[in-house]
């Protein structure tokens, strides 16, 4: 009977094209936080999250996006993983040499079980509006569940405020090599919000109470449950910055403008990937389903970088820059609008200008702000003198960015000298954005007034080299912060 029974099967196979049954998950256990240890491999569903090394070394996870076994693997992972730091840019389909990710990376595992598969190609990458990268692998879905790495599913809903989440990555941040391996880390799913960082603007970021964040856990998957699958990726966190809104501390976006909030981690969603495959498993950003980014944006150039304040002269000679005079390219028509952060919605379509024509009016010429704050240039292109469907669309409008401050920095000159015998080399540190200038002068301590503006030259990063014979000197050193607001002036003097 039993083998009558497997002789119909198999031809019922033969005749309809039955896929080979993929592994099943194992039951929903969880390791400690922590070092993550797979001794009885109660946890291979994490053989999935692997290190993902590329442009940065992050994590990144395998994840199941269609039921064709022989569909090319794909891993998610932070789009500043996997690209240059463009807050505008959409990558498609770009090579990737020298990419890879390992899996496998318990405590426990020997270096001859981990698998390493390369990249084949960024299928997207972007860190506009998000910070997504989706990585194709040198390898089928098969191929990889044949080396025992099976993916995760992706969730179909976001856990709601207060669910208990997990977080699993590969932190490297002052940990030794030997010990680059799976981590956990518990936690607490917060509220959705938005962000500023540096240059880029991320929209629905989800906040999370996860102690424990380093460098490394970028790209790491958020679960509720293996069973649910990843609804969210870890992108960035306060825990380790030191100037609000810059690198490493980004700043809610709130009807007051950008906050900071201390102790807190993001992430994105993930839940619209699925959207932009095929039924075949291919990536492909024209499914009616994808809402991804598609790249067709207008280009924005001109405009300050970072902060300024508009008090101070201009620098190097040249005055400074009161407009926006921003060149708007790529498409024949354009709207636009501009405002604080938060207050003002690039997303919402009301507050945009009329439609303008690149041709008569390519250089946005507003006025820039002069109350501190941080504030947004959006803009819309399209190719119709009405604005339609077929333009760029609010909730993807090209952003230009800038902050005004009027305050000095946070830091006093920080002043290094090492004795090298017969003279000392003296290194003056940077601490962007609070330390990101230097200006110096150095002469005999009765000669040289700290004071008189005159004589301070400009630090290229070069040090500065003192002879012990041409001893004593008097050294004078201020520095300014990104917007030009100079520190109190230190005086060092240097004696035999």
């Amino acid at each position: 009977m039993r083998l009558s029974s497997w002789l119909i099967s198999a031809t019922l196979c033969v005749l309809f094209s039955c896929k080979p049954p993929e592994p099943a998950l194992a039951p929903e256990l969880y390791p400690q936080d922590g070092i993550i240890n797979n001794q009885d491999q109660s946890f291979n569903q994490l053989k999935a999250v692997g290190q993902y090394d590329g442009t940065s070394l992050c994590t990144a996870v395998f994840v199941k996006l269609s039921d064709n076994l022989d569909a090319p693997a794909y891993v998610l992972t932070n789009g500043h993983c996997a690209q240059d730091w463009d807050a505008s840019a959409v990558f498609l389909n770009t090579q990737s040499p020298g990419h890879s990710v390992r899996f496998n990376l318990f405590q426990n595992t020997t270096q001859t079980d981990q698998v390493t598969i390369p990249v084949k190609q960024i299928a997207y990458s972007t860190m506009k509006g998000t910070d997504l990268a989706i990585a194709e692998l040198q390898a089928t879905v098969r191929q990889l569940i044949d080396k025992g790495i099976t993916p995760l599913p992706i969730a179909k809903a976001m856990p709601t405020a207060g669910t208990a989440i997990r977080i699993v990555g590969v932190p490297v941040n002052g940990i030794p090599q030997e010990e680059w391996v799976l981590r956990q880390i518990s936690g607490t799913q917060g509220r959705k919000t938005d962000l500023i960082e540096f240059i880029w603007t991320w929209w629905d970021m989800y906040a999370n109470h996860a102690p424990g964040i380093v460098g490394g856990y970028s790209g790491s998957p958020v679960l509720t449950t293996y069973k649910e699958g990843v609804f969210g990726l870890i992108n960035t966190t306060t825990l380790g910055g030191s100037s609000p809104c810059y690198l490493g501390y980004p700043c809610e976006l709130t009807n007051q403008g950008a906050t900071p909030k201390e102790q807190t981690n993001y992430a994105l969603s993930v839940l619209s990937v699925p959207g932009c495959f095929n039924a075949s498993g291919q990536f492909d950003l024209t499914q009616p389903t994808c809402t991804l980014d598609k790249g067709q944006n207008v280009v924005l150039e001109g405009y300050p970088l970072g902060a300024y304040n508009p008090a101070l002269p201009g620098r190097n000679g040249r005055p400074q820059q009161s407009l926006w005079n921003t060149s708007v390219s790529g498409y024949a028509y354009y709207r636009y609008k501009i405002g604080p952060v938060g207050t003002v919605n690039p997303r919402e379509v009301g507050g945009y200008s009329g439609v303008m024509a690149t041709a008569t009016k390519p250089v946005i010429l507003d006025s820039l702000p002069r109350a501190a704050g941080h504030y947004v240039l959006s803009v819309i292109g399209g190719n119709t003198a009405t604005f339609d469907a077929s333009w760029q669309q609010p909730g993807q409008a090209t952003l230009a960015r800038v902050e005004v401050d009027t305050q000095g920095p946070t830091l006093e000159p920080q002043i290094d000298r090492v004795d090298f015998g017969d003279s000392y080399r003296i290194t003056l540190v940077f601490s962007p954005p609070e330390l990101s200038s230097y200006y110096y002068k150095l002469g005999k301590p009765e000669e040289t007034n700290a004071a008189d503006p005159q004589g301070y030259r400009s630090y290229l990063r070069i040090p500065i080299t003192v002879n012990k014979d041409e001893l004593p000197l008097k050294l004078c050193v201020y520095g300014t912060d990104v917007a030009g607001n100079p520190t109190k002036i230190v005086e060092q003097l240097i004696q035999p």
